[in-house]
């Protein structure tokens, strides 16, 4: 594969998981604008403190949405995340991810501190840390199987050079340069 069609590759695949990442932005908000008034009733314990009591329109997370959706994408690559997906174990996956995890919560610190705005709900980032990397993870481990699958039905990229070269070989007459 060339160094241009990588570079597009890689691309495409940090666009996707942006993607990704604001559809699981949108799906934790609803996750938990649902289970606000399950935990209502519920005395409140501090595992539950985040859950009850209303939680502000998807509109008020711009500020997050616009740092964590374009962002993720970047620091996974620099992670290591989009590099041989074919040689990566699951823990190498998650250890990734765990360390993206970890700078993205550094740079929302960062920014709630520099805009002096609080998160409007705690538990939207948590829902999406967990729903957001089960989709990468999928997504990921989809791309693996659609790689290997194509692989074995034509052969890896030499040993498909090596039969157009035979090929070639063969369709030549004798005496002249392949």
């Amino acid at each position: 594969m060339t160094g241009r069609r990588k570079e597009i590759n890689l691309q495409l695949h940090q666009i996707l998981d942006s993607l990704i990442i604001a559809l699981a932005f949108w799906l934790s908000h609803t996750i938990r604008m649902k289970l606000g008034p399950i935990f209502e009733n519920i005395p409140e314990f501090w595992i539950f403190s985040g859950l009850t009591g209303s939680i502000p329109p998807l509109r008020e997370f711009f500020l997050l949405m616009a740092i964590i959706v374009p962002l993720t994408p970047i620091v996974l690559e620099f992670q290591g995340f989009y590099a041989h997906p074919l040689q990566k174990t699951l823990g190498k996956s998650l250890r990734q991810m765990f360390r993206t995890l970890v700078v993205i919560g550094v740079i929302i610190g960062a920014a709630v501190i520099f805009f002096k705005q609080g998160p409007q709900s705690r538990a939207v980032l948590i829902i999406l840390a967990f729903v957001g990397g089960a989709a990468l993870l999928l997504k990921e481990r989809l791309l693996r199987r659609y790689l290997l699958t194509r692989i074995s039905r034509e052969g890896s990229p030499r040993t498909r050079r090596l039969r157009w070269t035979a090929r070639r070989c063969q369709e030549a007459p004798l005496g002249t340069p392949a």
